[in-house]
């Protein structure tokens, strides 16, 4: 029998008590209206001997338990649950502790798996690796643990070049305040002289258009793909723009308000527009190298983390009106439209708790 038959086993029970005690209720007889009533007369209780009390409390009691015993249906879901045997039971219980332990003990193992390499290497090198590293970069952190990953960019002429957070000569730079051990929304790289040609590559829509648009960043811990959405040139003297430098290499986790300047003032100094928009959401990463359009200027492009690829854009339109530093408008004898323009240096959060931190022209300094 079922769990739902053993349950309308008990319910039928229970409504057929109901049904005999309304039944006997029904029963007792009525008094007819027309006899005569008759005074009832005064009775004094009867008084009980000691035992006659004891052996009627006795009796209750075992009527109390009688009510109390589970219904037929119940007890035959008992006896039904030990013919199947509570050794099986057991064994059934026993199975899966095993399968959980297993689990855990698998998922222990893979972990394991997974960093002993790491030890390997550390007694190789006598340092300490961070954990999570990739096995293909180990030799390369041993040998010099300021090495961060790759950058590679076909169009631009970059295949697997070395980034480190301290300069190397020849590579490239993961700039001051960009950091790959934490989660950052907006980093930095900059390109030594000779390193690369991303000018040639995004300099114009016509070339922009041609290329893949693709950059690869291999950090230590995984492979980042990113989409170029935008270009520009920027100064590094500020002697050329009033005092003012453009954060370029802006890094860290803006606010939302210092976001939308930085995105405005990007799409402001973009060459040419490719129809997307920088959200707040993106994993914005700028790669900067040396330019001939001015003394002392970069050639900077800003890309998209594209974690899930993405579709080639088909649009870029030029801008027809470019924010350069001064001294462009000086050379070419015109007149800056964004003289008004004021000074802009991110905001950026520093810790869980929303805590803020403005920067200033000192943080962008060398």
């Amino acid at each position: 029998m079922s769990y739902e038959n053993d349950f309308d086993e008990i319910l039928k029970t229970i409504n057929k008590r109901d049904s005999e005690e309304k039944t006997q209720e029904q029963e007792v007889p009525k008094a007819d209206e027309n006899e005569p009533l008759v005074p009832m007369k005064e009775t004094t209780p009867e008084v009980k001997p000691e035992e006659e009390k004891a052996e009627e409390s006795e009796k209750n009691e075992k009527k109390l338990i009688v009510s109390l015993e589970p219904p037929e249906a119940i007890k035959g879901f008992g006896k039904k649950l030990s013919q199947f045997g509570f050794k099986k039971i057991a064994i059934i219980a026993a199975a899966i502790v095993v399968l959980i332990v297993g689990i855990f003990a698998g998922i222990k193992i893979a972990d394991y798996a997974k960093v002993a390499y790491i030890r390997d290497y550390e007694k190789k090198y006598q340092v300490d690796f961070p954990d999570g590293i990739e096995k293909k970069f180990c030799d390369e952190y041993g040998k010099d643990q300021s090495f961060v990953g790759t950058l590679t960019s076909k169009e631009a002429k970059l295949e697997k070049v070395k980034v480190f957070s301290k300069y190397r000569m020849g590579d490239a730079l993961l700039e001051k305040g960009s950091d790959i051990f934490h989660a950052q929304h907006i980093r930095a790289i900059s390109l030594d002289e000779g390193v690369g040609d991303i000018e040639g590559a995004y300099s114009t829509p016509e070339a922009f258009l041609s290329s893949s648009q693709k950059v690869v960043f291999e950090t230590l811990f995984g492979d980042e793909e990113y989409q170029v959405v935008a270009a520009y040139y920027t100064n590094t003297n500020p002697d050329d723009d009033d005092g003012y430098v453009f954060p370029y290499n802006t890094y860290g986790n803006l606010t939302e308000k210092s976001f939308y300047h930085f995105q405005d003032r990007i799409k402001n100094r973009r060459l040419y527009d490719t129809g997307y928009k920088l959200l707040e959401q993106n994993y914005v990463l700028s790669i900067s190298a040396p330019s001939d359009f001015m003394k002392d200027f970069r050639f900077v492009i800003v890309c998209v983390k594209a974690d899930d690829g993405f579709e080639k854009s088909t649009k870029a339109e030029p801008n027809a009106k470019i924010h350069y530093p001064q001294i462009w408008y000086d050379t070419n004898n015109q007149k800056n439209p964004f003289w008004l323009s004021g000074d802009w240096y991110p905001e950026i959060v520093v810790d869980s708790n929303g805590k803020t931190k403005q920067l200033t022209r000192k943080d962008f300094e060398e």
